[in-house]
């Protein structure tokens, strides 16, 4: 009897779990009416250059010296929000800064994806630290709820800071190693991209707008406080914590060739832009109207002449990819895309659906390139023609389309859009064009095709079997 009751009930915990994670998020939505007529299309271009400045940050060190300039030349406020901060030297230096500043009287705030980052486990000193100290505050975004277990899809996948509403960084980039990648440090890097957003606090800047997008997230009902109070012990931890903390950024900062207390002239660093506009998904659970991807797919079809598009992943999902590429190339516009290899990609669900779908991707009249060189690539970039570029986290996805939290800036310079395509060209470089028979074209002075495993060549075959009836979450 008791068996038959622990059958049954395993059976409907299943099924919930199925409806709930799963059926619930396979209905997509459309784009609103109402957001359609109160978002047009030329908001994004200006006939004269704007106040916002702008450059690009592609090297992993650099984006390191970026952000450590950023917080210790901080004097009023931090907002900070990231998908994942991984535990390492970096993230640890980082935290380490961040405490410095809270200490000299700056407000620092931070929301962090309620799943996928290392603090709730392997770093809850931190938290009881943060907990302690009066500047700074942390809060997770849908943390998974077991009765709700909905709650595991909608994650935040937002990456930027911002600083005394002057200076901004945005992009794919996470806090870690891998991205950062800290002298000594020898395993694999993924490679990624910030834009640095500079303004002398004009109420015009974009940066006004992210620090209102930012407010909607951190006051929204599904940021929650990371703790609600300390025990005896807890404070105790959280005095060690920051003390070990103060310890290790002396120590870092005695290290030669370090990256702190680096003088950045960010006017003369950035170039002049025309427009920046902040674009972004609504914020609510269950499925969400793709605005960003709606964005992105209407500058696409704006194109005149050229379309680039660089994306860790593509999952050609049927309600974004049906018709896209054959449509655009027919209009005469140029596609290139630009992603990861079977040799260089780290994700196998997503990858593995990519490459059921690639033949109609070749056929359509892109050009696709896979990136052969050493590591992966992590970037997220769109570029239209010669002036317009579109830098921030959304993946080529159903998942950064319909379901996550994600942010795009739409940058209309034509100085920008040329260090973009003089940094994406270093990529193509290392990668490889596949040709009509879906083949590598291979010539005297192509590089090397780069290999795979025969268990991940295995591996990528399994999930994407069973990936496609899933594609929806991925």
């Amino acid at each position: 009897m008791y068996k038959k009751l622990i059958i049954w009930f395993g059976v409907l915990v299943l099924v919930y779990f199925l409806i709930t994670v799963v059926f619930l998020f396979s209905f997509d939505k459309e784009v609103s009416k109402e957001y359609i007529s109160s978002h047009s299309l030329s908001r994004f271009y200006s006939d004269t250059i704007g106040p916002d400045r702008a450059v690009l940050v592609d090297l992993p060190r650099e984006s390191s010296i970026v952000r450590v300039n950023m917080i210790e030349h901080a004097k009023k406020s931090i907002d900070i929000s990231y998908y994942s901060m991984e535990s390492g030297q970096v993230t640890s230096t980082f935290w380490a800064l961040l405490f410095e500043a809270a200490d000299r009287g700056v407000r620092v705030r931070i929301i962090l994806d309620g799943v996928a980052n290392g603090v709730k486990t392997k770093q809850k000193e931190i938290m009881y630290a943060i907990k302690n100290h009066p500047n700074i505050e942390l809060k997770f975004y849908e943390v998974p709820n077991v009765v709700k277990p909905w709650t595991l899809n909608n994650r935040l996948h937002d990456k930027y800071i911002i600083v005394d509403q002057s200076i901004a960084a945005i992009g794919g980039r996470n806090i870690g190693d891998r991205f950062m990648a800290p002298n000594g440090y020898k395993g694999e890097i993924t490679y990624d991209r910030d834009v640095v957003i500079f303004n002398n606090k004009n109420e015009n800047s974009v940066i006004h707008d992210l620090s209102q997008y930012f407010k909607q997230i951190y006051d929204s009902p599904y940021s929650v406080d990371s703790l609600n109070k300390l025990s005896l012990q807890e404070k105790k931890q959280a005095v060690g914590k920051t003390k070990q903390l103060q310890a290790l950024l002396e120590k870092e900062r005695n290290r030669k060739e370090n990256i702190f207390n680096k003088t950045i002239d960010w006017q003369a660093e950035t170039l002049p832009t025309n427009k920046i506009t902040l674009i972004h998904n609504p914020i609510n659970r269950f499925n969400k109207e793709p605005w960003v991807w709606f964005e992105i797919n209407r500058v696409i079809y704006s194109a005149k002449k050229s379309v680039f598009i660089q994306s860790p992943y593509i999952v050609p999902a049927k309600k974004m990819m049906n018709g896209f590429f054959p449509n655009v190339a027919k209009q005469g516009v140029d596609i290139t895309v630009l992603t990861n290899s079977r040799g260089s990609t780290p994700n196998y669900p997503a990858f593995s659906v990519y490459l059921n779908e690639r033949d109609k991707i070749v056929d359509s009249g892109a050009a696709v390139y896979e990136y052969q060189g050493e590591h992966s690539i992590h970037t997220k970039a769109y570029s239209i023609d010669d002036d317009l570029s579109l830098l921030g986290s959304f993946n080529m996805d159903p998942r950064s389309a319909f379901l996550s939290t994600e942010t795009m800036m739409v940058i209309h310079s034509k100085q920008v859009h040329k260090q973009l395509e003089s940094i994406t060209d270093v990529y193509l470089q290392k990668s490889l064009l596949i040709g009509e028979d879906y083949e590598y074209m291979m010539d005297a002075n192509s590089i090397e095709e780069r290999s795979s495993s025969r268990m991940k060549n295995i591996l990528l075959y399994v999930v994407g079997f069973f990936g496609r009836f899933v594609s929806f979450l991925l």
